[in-house]
């Protein structure tokens, strides 16, 4: 292919060897968890690995077929046995399973890179135009060494998976591939109908971004490209293709390529001409993106997710505390009984929140009813009640939502901004501002609540713009500040889900699923992990068509016989419908581990026998 790397060909040509198609997902079940259906479970044996374990799935629809692709058998310091693949041909009522022929220890004896021990962030999309799967991974050999990146494919509806062709060697010392993403172009009007496209970032050259594409189904990739202004410190970008706009004659202009990626806080950056070159990432403003460790040292990150509509519109989420916390100051001096005062910065303030006027006190706590540049006698403040119970001096200190101070004690809620589909008038949106998903109301809130943590977005393509179908999955935890060893504040992490009929601008009451301690997931070496990400989508077919699906880790407690733990695979069954539940009531189904198996949680003193690569 003409200005094609040649990598992976001879693998693409070769005999084609097929893992056995698995048993029935559900055949190592251990209980039942309300609404919910095992996809997989760890067949994985490496040396390395946490038995039983599962991690950090990506999940993409096409008709009524569900792919689902997550780490088997995390290993401590990087990587996994190899990647585990889920697949549902009717709309996520049943599923079948298995392991890539990928590492060794998933049957591949070696690769164009050699052979490789572990695999690690997988990403899953469908090319319409060439019918086919793919599975984009990172191949990991030796001490966690990156010696290149995959794609496995499948042209049977995601049942059987060829061997692994080498989207890109590593050179050397100086390129290490990390956190790869992959989409493709299922536009029929794009003159790129069909490319697929390849992002990650050298985490050996300070996470400079990086970008390849296919024209041939993955069976060629071309060769690496920076973008315009060689940009680094990037990482975990989540490509998505937006339409031609709709006046554009078919096959006349590529569909824009959009990847939101965490650079200099939330940020994004586009291709218009089919991959040939990259454009420099604008942030994301205003930058909503300040950190809260999460509790129980959960491995968590700042990295989005991404979702198109049926019209083009892109939807991005990622977790942040800046809801949480907006600091500002009285530009005036305010007097007992005023009901507005003058504020520094309004910048995320909205009616409906509160107020905590000079927090280190006595303070005063109000709810804010209209904010604006003239919302104080003329000037940018707000107004609220009740009226101040106390005279506060100009340049005292206020916070939002009744928090004490500025702490990463905050916790998490989930962001979201929103770039329109593109127009005749505007074929190159920009994204809005972020907004606040309301999982739990937004009135005083003390830094001790919910907390939320790496969101998975679907869209619905039969929907679009203002009467868009989303979809959000997401971890949290009920107490933000809990402990993970402590019985009387153990921290809990459940999966949690809200729904929107409107784009984003109202939301569904939550509801949950499943639950797990920390003691009940594999360590990595930056934290226990259920996955640094998370990809859902909507159902575009079949009898479940127009509901949200995912897949997700959810943790039992082990068995003495389970030689580690008990970690797989779950999905809700048929999905999860999208708008408001039956009679107006949320439908939470919060049940506990303990509750699922009659054994109580891990406690610290029996995590030593967990396996771990050192």
């Amino acid at each position: 292919m003409t200005g094609h790397s040649r990598i992976g060909l001879l693998a693409a040509l070769a005999v084609v060897v097929l893992l056995p198609l698995r048993a029935s997902a559900e055949t190592a079940s251990r209980g039942t968890i309300p609404l919910l259906v095992q996809v997989s479970h760890d067949e994985c044996a490496s040396p390395l690995s946490y038995h039983s374990s599962q991690v950090e799935p990506s999940t993409a629809t096409h008709g009524s077929t569900i792919v689902s692709a997550f780490q088997v058998g995390r290993v401590y310091d990087g990587g996994s046995c190899d990647i585990g693949w889920a697949t549902s041909t009717d709309s996520g009522q049943t599923w079948q399973h298995g392991l890539l022929p990928l590492t060794i220890y998933g049957g591949q004896e070696t690769t164009d890179a050699g052979p490789l021990t572990r695999a690690s962030d997988p990403s899953v999309a469908y090319d319409a135009q060439d019918g086919v799967w793919l599975i984009d991974t990172l191949g990991l050999a030796g001490n966690a060494d990156v010696p290149g990146m995959f794609v496995n494919r499948s042209t049977d509806g995601g049942l059987t998976w060829g061997p692994p062709i080498a989207t890109h060697v590593a050179t050397g010392g100086g390129d290490s591939p990390d956190k790869n993403w992959i989409t493709c172009d299922n536009w029929p009007s794009s003159a790129g109908y069909g490319n697929c496209y390849e992002e990650y970032d050298n985490s050996a050259a300070g996470d400079q971004i990086k970008m390849q594409t296919s024209t041939d189904g993955g069976l060629t990739w071309s060769p690496p490209a920076n973008l315009a202004n060689n940009q680094t410190g990037g990482i975990g970008g989540v490509p998505v293709v937006q339409p031609p706009p709709p006046g554009a004659p078919p096959g006349s202009v590529c569909g824009r390529v959009v990847v939101p990626i965490q650079v200099n806080g939330m940020g994004w950056y586009t291709s218009t001409n089919c991959g040939a070159t990259w454009s420099a990432p604008t942030q994301i403003l205003p930058n909503m993106t300040a950190a809260h460790t999460v509790a129980g040292g959960l491995r968590t990150s700042l990295l989005p997710a991404s979702a198109v509509d049926g019209g083009g519109a892109v939807y991005a989420v990622w977790q942040t505390r800046s809801f949480r916390t907006q600091n500002t100051t009285l530009t005036a001096a305010a007097a007992a009984g005023d009901t507005c005062v003058r504020l520094a910065n309004i910048t995320g303030l909205a009616a409906g929140q509160t107020l905590r006027i000079d927090p280190n006190g006595p303070p005063d706590v109000v709810t804010i009813e209209t904010v604006g540049t003239a919302a104080c006698s003329g000037g940018t403040g707000a107004t609220f009640t009740p009226p101040l119970a106390r005279a506060h001096a100009s340049g005292a200190f206020v916070t939002k939502n009744n928090v004490a101070n500025n702490s990463s004690a905050d916790p998490n809620d989930i962001a979201l901004a929103v770039m329109p589909a593109p127009t005749d008038a505007n074929p190159a949106p920009n994204f809005g501002a972020p907004v606040r998903i309301p999982v739990e109301p937004d009135s005083g809130g003390q830094s001790n609540t919910n907390d939320h943590f790496i969101p998975g977005i679907g869209a619905d393509s039969a929907t679009t713009g203002a009467t868009a179908h989303l979809g959000l999955f997401y971890y949290t935890y009920r107490v933000a500040n809990c402990q993970a060893y402590v019985p009387e504040n153990l921290c809990t992490a459940r999966v949690g889900y809200v729904s929107s009929l409107d784009g984003g601008t109202t939301w569904s009451p939550p509801r949950n699923f499943g639950a797990m301690t920390i003691a009940e997931i594999p360590r990595s070496s930056q934290g226990p992990m259920v996955g640094d990400y998370a990809q859902a989508d909507v159902i575009a077919a079949g009898p479940c068509h127009g509901r949200a699906i995912e897949s997700f880790a959810v943790g039992l407690p082990p068995q003495p016989d389970d030689n580690a733990l008990f970690e797989a695979m779950y999905a809700p069954r048929c999905g999860l419908t999208i708008g408001p539940s039956p009679l107006g009531r949320p439908q939470s189904r919060v049940t506990s581990s303990t509750e699922l198996t009659g054994r109580a949680p891990v406690t610290r003193a029996q995590i030593h026998p967990y396996r771990t690569a050192h």
